[in-house]
């Protein structure tokens, strides 16, 4: 199912978006709340157009499902050329996703169920810079 970037979502004194690459909409309206928290606006995307708003200067951070990037390589070379860095998931189950992420120089990688878990956390850390 292709998605278009279909949503900017607003809080009050936003300097910076939180750019999100998921399709599981139960995902971006958990990652839309912490997001939130941290005073941040999100915005999703499909993993086609990524590469093209990943340049945004906005963006301080992107979050990539990684089941849903086919181009993982692309992916971070993009956000290495844009100076954002990317936290990515995965399902525990797929270690040769997470490996191939690694690879591609994707340093922030967690297994779904922790990145959810930890969610707040994790963005509060990555958002702090």
């Amino acid at each position: 199912m292709e998605q278009k970037a279909r949503r900017s979502r607003s809080a009050e004194g936003a300097g910076r978006t939180v750019l999100a690459i998921v399709s599981d909409l139960l995902i971006e309206v958990r990652i839309e709340a912490a997001a939130r928290l941290q005073g941040v606006v999100l915005q999703t995307v499909s993993a086609e157009e990524a590469a093209t708003h990943i340049g945004d200067s906005q963006h301080g951070l992107v979050i990539a499902d990684l089941a849903v990037v086919s181009d993982l390589d692309a992916l971070a070379a993009a956000a290495r050329g844009a100076g954002v860095e990317i936290v990515a998931f995965y399902p525990h189950v797929d270690t040769e996703l997470r490996k191939a992420a690694t690879d591609a120089g994707i340093d922030y990688v967690y297994p779904r169920s922790r990145f959810l878990r930890e969610l707040p956390k994790i963005l509060a850390a990555r958002l702090r810079t």
